[in-house]
Order: C-alpha cells, then structure tokens, then sequence
C-alpha cells in the first residue's frame, strides 16, 4: 500500500523534484499525494527560464515554489472538502520540492519548499550539507501537514539559494529514510550524527 507520490525530471535546464508523503492512516492520502506532484510541477514549469543571470534565476525559483506550494494547498482542501467531507484527517499529506539551475560558470542556484518531516540535503565528494530543517517532532506524531498550515504562512515556507560551489547530488528523503539520520534540531546545527553516516549513506546511493 504506497501512500506517497513523487515526481523527478527537468524542464528548461530546471532539475525538479516533488516528493509527497501521505499517512499510512488517511484513507485519501494516496490521491491526495498524487494530486499534490502532479500540480506542484505543472506549475512550477511554467516559471521555467534559463538565466546565467543568479538573481534573476533565485527570483523565478522564488515565483515557482511560491506558486506551486499555494497551488497544493488548495488542491488539498478542495480534495478534503469535496471527497472527505472536510475532515483533514483523511488527507493528511506532508510535501517537499527542490528546483535546482546550474549555471554554465559551475554556479549552482537552488530553491525548496517543504511542509512536514523529511530531509533534504547538498553533497559533494568534500561536504555533505543539511539544507533547511523539517517540521521534526519527538515522535511522527510531531510532524504538520499541508492542511496544517493557513495559506498566509505557506510563502514563508520558500527558500532560494546561489552558491559557486560544487554541487554533485541532491538527496530528498521521508521520514522512514531520515531516520537513519536522526536529525533533529541540534543535528542541523552542529552536523552531529549526520557526517558519521555520510560514508554510508555515500555507499547506498551508489
């Protein structure tokens, strides 16, 4: 039974990936997740441009997040009101999507959203970087969901970013894979538990 949705591909020298984790107990996750992805990146590409230009391309990372996030917000009240009969519980859905843009100057701009657990992070054959933080709780029952939030505070929840450094791989993870990390506030702060399972992780990945 697979209550997740996910989504990998590109689009204008974009690299797009969305990622929606539905609760196992909510009996319309599954739909709600699919439908999730599959509006987060049909408007997301809409935004798509190539621009060697950081700002301009942060800026439209921004505008493509921003609008995708809103978009999923919607499409899950409009799925928990329609089919659900309005109870949340039933749709409980988490969401994470990464847009990254290489520049020709080995440049990288990157952008995410996330609402809910999970993990992302930025690696190359020197540094392996969390990137933002998750809404990690004590136990699963700690996380948010979509519909956990009201539409003024989902903006809030964009990031972009330029970096001139290397990147080689992205790594989007659930919560059944982060755990392996354990990483909860003070491991994004300090890099605790985190680098000592990098040689490993490092392993699995190829």
């Amino acid at each position: 039974h697979r209550d997740d949705a996910f989504f990998m591909g590109t689009e204008k020298q974009w690299n797009i990936v969305a990622l929606a984790d539905g609760a196992g107990s909510a009996k319309l996750s599954r739909e709600t997740a699919n439908q999730s992805v599959m509006v987060a990146v049909e408007r997301a590409t809409q935004y798509a441009i190539h621009s060697e230009d950081p700002e301009v391309a942060k800026k439209q990372l921004e505008q493509a997040l921003d609008d995708a996030i809103h978009t999923v917000h919607r499409t899950q009240w409009e799925i928990t009101n329609r089919i659900a009969g309005g109870e949340k519980r039933k749709t409980y859905t988490t969401f994470l999507m990464l847009i990254h843009h290489h520049l020709s100057n080995g440049g990288n701009v990157f952008g995410w959203v996330q609402i809910g657990d999970g993990y992302y992070a930025a690696a190359n054959a020197r540094n392996f970087n969390p990137i933002g933080e998750g809404d990690h709780g004590s136990d699963a029952s700690g996380t948010v969901f979509v519909t956990s939030l009201p539409e003024e505070k989902l903006s809030k929840r964009v990031h972009a970013f330029h970096t001139d450094g290397d990147i080689d791989i992205f790594l989007l993870m659930t919560d059944g894979i982060e755990n392996d990390l354990n990483p909860s506030s003070e491991c994004y702060a300090s890099g605790e538990r985190i680098d000592v399972n990098v040689e490993r992780f490092t392993r699995r990945l190829q």
